[in-house]
């Protein structure tokens, strides 16, 4: 995930590099061809260029912020005059400002700290190879303050970082159910 807050490189790796089915092997629990190409041709595709900036902005939007706010002055203006170079801008940039036009987050110390204003259902395949559900369990605990309307983790069985498609019917039911029970809370 923190190859992902690169610029420009993890484009390059899901474009050209093969990064799809890498990842789909490493982090996923039922590998298949077909499926696989689907993916390639949805996300990878030159011609659909947006989808890729969108599968990692998912990645980007969850740490890039948090490690603006923490990172010394140094890092943040050399990652400043690389974006600058990068985008072909003549002076370089405040970091935190094109963060904050990227994602449309008007303040980055506020961003991670803000309270959900409605439940969240967090969920997570059992062999995830991204990310641990046990990380599902501790923000539920750790972020009370945060979940004021509620924070539902499962644990999808069977299923790895991509369970909307190892485990669709499952998925779909957890979603509908949750939605039925959030629906009713209003």
């Amino acid at each position: 995930i923190l190859f992902f807050q690169m610029p420009l490189l993890p484009e390059l790796w899901i474009r050209y590099g093969g990064a799809i089915e890498a990842l789909w092997r490493h982090w996923g629990v039922c590998y298949s061809k077909e499926r696989l190409q689907s993916v390639q041709d949805t996300i990878a595709s030159p011609q659909r260029k947006g989808n890729t900036v969108a599968a990692l902005g998912y990645y980007r939007i969850n740490i890039l912020p948090m490690l603006l706010t923490k990172a010394p002055l140094s890092f943040r203006n050399h990652l400043s005059s690389f974006i600058a170079w990068f985008h072909g801008l003549e002076a370089p940039v405040r970091i935190e400002t094109h963060v904050q036009e990227m994602y449309g987050i008007k303040d980055l110390n506020d961003f991670r700290a803000r309270p959900f204003g409605m439940p969240v259902l967090q969920l997570v395949g059992d062999s995830d190879g991204c990310i641990s559900p046990g990380v599902f369990h501790s923000s539920s605990d750790i972020g009370k303050s945060r979940f004021r309307h509620g924070n539902k983790v499962v644990v999808v069985k069977d299923a790895g970082h991509f369970l909307q498609h190892e485990q669709r019917r499952e998925v779909s039911d957890i979603l509908v159910h949750f939605f039925h029970e959030t629906d009713s809370v209003k």
